[in-house]
C-alpha cells in the first residue's frame, strides 16, 4: 500500500508561501505596483493562516515587512526565509508537499523554465536552497527524476490526479515521457491512483503550455470548476473552452459518476501594453484555511465568479483579490503560492 499522498488543496494547512517581488526579477519595470499588489494579497492570506515570505536577501525582507506593516498585515501571522529565485511563481518552482504517512515531504521536481522559456538557473534549484535554509532544513526532502511545475496537477487527496497533457507530455520538458511513464511518476512520488488526462489547448496568453489551474480545479471530489466562455472572447479562447467542457464532461468518478462542473466564465480580454493576450481566468483561486481568495479582474465577470464559487463552497468565505497587476507577468493567485500541510508552520524555525 502505498504510504504517499497529494493533499487536497481544501485540506488544512500550516501556511502559505510566497516569493516577493524584486528588481532582479520581470517584475523590475512596475515594482511598485507590484509590491502593493502582493501586500494586499499577502494581508487577505493572513486573515485565514500564516504566511511564510520568500525574499532574495534582507534588504528585501525588510522592504517587503515594512509594505505589509504599511497596509495592516498581521505581522504574527508572518515568516520570512532567504532565499534568491529569478521569478516568483512559487507554485511552479517550489517543492510539491506530499504526505509520507503522517510526516510532510517537500518533493523537488525539475524545473525548466516551462520548457526552457525563461532563464531559470536560480528557480531550478529553488527547491534545495528552500530546504538548505534553517527554516526548512528539518522536513523530508526527495528529488524526482521529472520536469514538473506544480501549477500543472490539480488533486482530489484521494488518488485522483486531474492534469492537461501538453504541461507534462512536452518534449521540451520530458523528451520520451510518455503517458503510462508519467503515471508512474505520479504514483511513485505522490502516491497518485488514477490520472485523468486532459488535452486542451492553453488559453491564449498562457505561457504554460495549458497548466491546469488556469483551466479546471476540484472543488470537492465530484465537483471540478472550470474556466468558460466570457464576453468577446477570441477564437482561441473559445476553441479551448469547448474543447474544456467536452472533455471534462467525458471524465468519470472512480464510482463511475460523472463530475459536477461549475463554470467561471472569463473576463473579457486583458492585454499587455503591446497588445498581447494575458491569461485572466477565475481558476486560479487559491483555498485557504476557511477561505476561497478569488483573482478579480475589475471586470462585470468578476460578480458571477465570485457567486459560483461561494455556492461552490459554501463553508467558506470567498473573498475578491485583485489581480490585474499579477496577470500582466503570467499569472495570478494560484500561480503566486504554494500551500505548505499543516504541521510544518509551527515546526519552522522561521523570524
Amino acid at each position: 500500500m502505498n504510504r504517499r499522498s497529494l493533499p487536497a488543496e481544501w485540506a488544512p494547512q500550516g501556511a502559505v508561501m510566497l516569493i516577493w517581488p524584486h528588481d532582479r526579477t520581470d517584475w523590475a519595470g512596475s515594482l511598485e505596483r507590484a509590491e502593493a499588489a502582493m501586500a494586499a494579497f499577502a494581508t487577505a492570506i493572513t486573515r485565514f493562516e500564516s504566511l511564510v515570505v520568500v525574499c532574495r536577501d534582507q534588504g528585501v525582507r525588510r522592504n517587503a515587512l515594512e509594505r505589509l506593516a504599511g497596509v495592516g498585515c498581521n505581522r504574527a501571522a508572518v515568516a520570512t526565509v532567504l532565499a534568491d529565485t529569478d521569478d516568483t511563481w512559487a507554485r511552479d518552482i517550489a517543492p510539491i508537499p506530499v504526505m509520507d504517512g503522517e510526516l510532510p515531504l517537500l518533493v523537488h521536481c525539475r524545473f525548466n523554465g516551462w520548457g526552457g522559456k525563461y532563464d531559470h538557473a536560480k528557480d531550478r534549484e529553488f527547491g534545495r536552497a528552500l530546504i538548505d535554509t534553517p527554516g526548512f532544513a528539518t522536513l523530508g526532502y526527495e528529488r524526482a527524476p521529472i520536469t514538473l511545475e506544480g501549477g500543472a496537477l490539480e488533486s482530489d487527496g484521494a488518488g485522483n490526479l486531474l492534469v492537461n497533457r501538453p504541461t507534462v507530455l512536452d518534449p521540451d520538458r520530458n523528451p520520451g515521457l510518455d503517458a503510462a511513464g508519467a503515471e508512474a511518476y505520479f504514483r511513485q512520488h505522490f502516491g497518485i491512483e488514477r490520472t485523468l488526462w486532459l488535452d486542451v489547448p492553453a488559453l491564449p496568453g498562457d505561457h504554460t503550455d495549458g497548466h491546469i489551474d488556469t483551466l479546471a480545479r476540484f472543488c470537492d471530489p465530484g465537483t471540478i470548476a472550470c474556466t468558460a466562455a466570457g464576453a468577446g472572447e477570441s477564437a482561441a479562447a473559445a476553441t479551448t473552452h469547448a474543447a474544456l467542457e467536452q472533455q471534462l464532461s467525458a471524465l468519470r468518478g472512480a464510482d463511475g459518476s460523472p463530475y459536477r462542473l461549475v463554470p467561471l466564465p472569463e473576463p473579457a480580454a486583458i492585454t499587455a501594453s503591446d497588445g498581447t493576450p494575458l491569461a485572466a481566468s477565475y481558476t486560479n483561486f487559491l483555498l485557504v484555511n476557511g477561505g476561497v481568495l478569488v483573482p478579480a479582474y475589475a471586470d462585470p465577470a468578476d460578480a458571477p465568479a465570485i457567486e459560483r464559487l461561494q455556492a461552490a463552497f459554501p463553508e467558506r468565505t470567498v473573498v475578491p483579490v485583485p489581480a490585474r497587476t499579477f496577470v500582466e507577468q503570467g499569472g495570478a493567485l494560484h500561480c503566486l503560492t504554494m500551500q505548505l500541510p499543516a504541521g510544518i508552520f509551527e515546526d519552522l524555525a522561521l523570524s
